[in-house]
């Protein structure tokens, strides 16, 4: 009940302004703020992902990790389940806590969770890049500008950011498409999530547990990186909206305002300036 609490609001809402996107359609004039959020958007996935590799990365191997994920995953373009299943055992390897290991099953847990959390390691903006290389190069479900413009709605939303899913699912087969991409893409970590946090507390302190943490941390932050690189691809279009994005992350950094405030002034910015 808590996790429909905290997405059923938001997905809603989203579905909504889905609605009006598609169907009513928004002014000229709508479009050029539309941008101003896009780039303000862009921002602030910057920051955050800076504030996870602040609170994350330590060490040289964690770096480079990190960063081979955001070379193949973001300027090359590469398959980003292929990346996971092959960085996830070599960062595991890299981490392993001295001592007695059990190979096997540090194996078998790392592939159980792999799949059953849809390589959504490090939180859905990891997932950004292979998301849009799906529905927007491979089955061209949304544009590329769709796809950011949807991005940037699920923002505006209470819950997940990734309620990016009721967009894409409108846009390909209606309500019953927002349903089914939403269910697909909350239902599976949901459960998941459930079942570790009841069991996480007896078990953290274990060394094949703490390299765990140690070792997917450069994972995740490497794929979030990429996804701020896929972001900003469509985001990022001229001086303007890169500075927008500049100073929405400085103002984050600051505290001074929530994320969504800051991108509605940022939509306001674009409808002003017309980008």
């Amino acid at each position: 009940m808590g996790a429909l609490a905290l997405i059923v609001p938001g997905a809603l809402i989203l579905l909504g302004l889905t609605l009006l996107y598609f169907h009513v359609g928004f002014a000229p004039d709508t479009t050029s703020a539309m941008h101003g959020m896009g780039a303000a958007v862009v921002g602030l996935v910057f920051v955050t992902t800076g504030r996870m590799i602040r609170a994350s990365i330590r060490g040289a191997r964690a770096i480079v990790v990190a960063a081979a994920i955001f070379l193949l995953v973001g300027p090359l373009h590469v398959n980003t389940g292929l990346v996971v299943v092959t960085m996830v055992p070599l960062s595991l390897w890299l981490h392993r806590p001295r001592g007695r290991i059990v190979i096997l099953d540090l194996v078998r847990m790392t592939w159980t969770f792999l799949w059953l959390s849809l390589i959504c390691v490090g939180g859905g903006l990891g997932v950004i890049p292979e998301l849009e290389r799906q529905v927007v190069d491979r089955f061209h479900w949304v544009t590329a500008r769709e796809f950011l413009d949807g991005y940037t709605l699920s923002q505006l939303t209470p819950g997940p950011t990734m309620l990016v899913s009721v967009f894409v699912g409108y846009r390909a087969h209606g309500v019953l498409g927002a349903f089914l991409a939403t269910a697909a893409m909350f239902v599976p970590t949901a459960l998941i999530t459930a079942v570790i946090t009841r069991h996480w507390a007896t078990l953290r302190d274990r060394p094949w547990a703490r390299a765990c943490e140690r070792g997917l941390a450069p994972i995740g932050i490497g794929l979030m990186a990429a996804g701020v690189y896929t972001l900003a691809r469509t985001g990022i279009h001229d001086w303007a909206t890169g500075a927008l994005a500049l100073l929405t992350g400085a103002v984050l950094l600051t505290g001074w305002l929530p994320p969504f405030l800051l991108v509605l002034g940022a939509g306001a910015v674009g409808w002003l300036m017309r980008l």
